[in-house]
């Protein structure tokens, strides 16, 4: 099942000034973030990381970007308590219908999500954790990719795993 995410009312911290001036090399930014990652992953668990050779970038501060994709990876890594892979990757992608963005996927084959799951989360405080152990990562992703004049998506199925992606505006 795919959802495109609609608004949620959750700040983020980003101020215009600092974006519009702001602007990050996205395949940099996720090989940093991905080499932080790995020293939180156990030995059963693998990551990679595929960017595309062009210099990708995107409006916003490299901390908030940082911040999106560590919970989108967190969720993933949450999501294969026997072990299994992660997959980081950030693209470019365009059609004639559709302005040039930069796409970051984070995918795994853990659990997946039913579909209720899905539908709901990206709502504030809604979690499958125990109380007071989420219920803030995915609708924080939601709100950052907004504030910037993107979007997120979320495909998963159970058993299979899920699929997160952060559409962006290029900076231009």
């Amino acid at each position: 099942m795919t959802r495109t995410m609609g608004h949620t009312k959750l700040p983020v911290s980003t101020d215009q000034a600092t974006l519009v001036s702001s602007s990050v090399d996205v395949s940099a930014c996720l090989v940093e973030l991905a080499e932080m990652f790995r020293a939180r992953l156990t030995p059963n668990v693998s990551l990679e990381v595929e960017t595309d050779a062009r210099i990708l970038r995107v409006g916003c501060r490299k901390e908030d970007l940082q911040i999106a994709v560590m919970l989108l990876l967190q969720n993933a890594r949450e999501a294969l308590p026997m072990g299994g892979r992660i997959s980081l990757s950030a693209t470019c992608s365009a059609s004639p219908s559709v302005k040039a963005e930069v796409e970051i996927s984070v995918r795994d084959n853990g659990i997946g999500m039913p579909r209720q799951t899905l539908i709901q989360a990206t709502v504030p405080y809604f979690t499958t954790k125990s109380n007071g152990l989420g219920g803030f990562g995915l609708p924080l992703v939601e709100e950052f990719a907004r504030s910037v004049g993107g979007r997120i998506q979320l495909e998963s199925e159970p058993t299979v795993g899920t699929l997160a992606r952060i559409h962006l505006p290029i900076a231009g």
